[in-house]
């Protein structure tokens, strides 16, 4: 393993804190301007900031969410500053659930979004449900040391292992897949479902119950339509 180390090495580690000293000034301004706002009282402009919010993805509202949950917690629920705040949590929660329903499956070896743009054949095989192929009869190289460069292949949206054996024209990879893929989107699945858990439970339970209860309703009414055209 290479070890960097010297001025480049210096350079990216005040790189990535600048990041992060980027990322806490913007957080903390986007929650001042969110309190003084609150505290200016005018329902108007809140409603302008939040409707500025709102043209930001929903899975870059992270920052914004935090804000908005510790300032929602000084104000009453039926006040209509808090249902302001709310209105930009439900595309949050939305997409939330849209990620879940994605990502929290259980384990298989099937990796639909492999991509290996070089071998069509080893993309099917990442996407299917087999452990273990070699590239013998697949890929030809002249030596171990060719079949060795071909094993430092990015991986995306895939993990894997690619190990080269074999001596001269009978050198092959044999391509194993790892559990690495899949144990990383747990994790991220688990940061997903504390934020949902906490927006559910800190403030915002009431507008959850309320989305609940219209998509039940609407469900009801889509149910009683179609009794009615039999």
């Amino acid at each position: 393993m290479q070890i960097i180390t010297g001025p480049i090495a210096d350079w990216n580690a005040r790189r990535e804190g600048a990041e992060v000293c980027s990322e806490a000034r913007h957080a903390a301004a986007q929650d001042g301007l969110i309190k003084l706002t609150i505290e200016y009282g005018d329902v108007v402009i809140l409603t302008r900031l939040v409707d500025h919010f709102k043209t930001i993805k929903p899975n870059d509202l992270n920052t914004v969410i935090k804000a908005v949950s510790e300032r929602a917690t000084d104000l009453n629920p039926n006040d209509e500053k808090f249902a302001v705040l709310a209105s930009i949590v439900e595309p949050r929660l939305e997409w939330l659930n849209q990620q879940l329903d994605k990502l929290d499956k259980p384990f298989s070896w099937e990796m639909p979004d492999a991509i290996f743009v070089d071998n069509a054949r080893v993309q099917a095989f990442l996407r299917g449900p087999e452990i273990v192929m070699t590239t013998r009869g697949l890929v030809y190289f002249r030596d171990l040391q060719h079949a060795q460069r071909w094993t430092r292949h990015t991986q995306e949206n895939a993990s894997f292992e690619l190990a080269a054996e074999g001596s001269g024209h009978d050198a092959f990879v044999t391509i194993t897949k790892t559990r690495h893929l899949y144990e990383k989107q747990q994790a991220h699945v688990t940061k997903l479902k504390e934020e949902k858990e906490l927006l559910l439970t800190n403030r915002f339970k009431d507008l959850a119950d309320n989305r609940g209860k219209k998509r039940h309703r609407e469900e009801d009414e889509v149910q009683d339509g179609d009794a009615t055209m039999e």
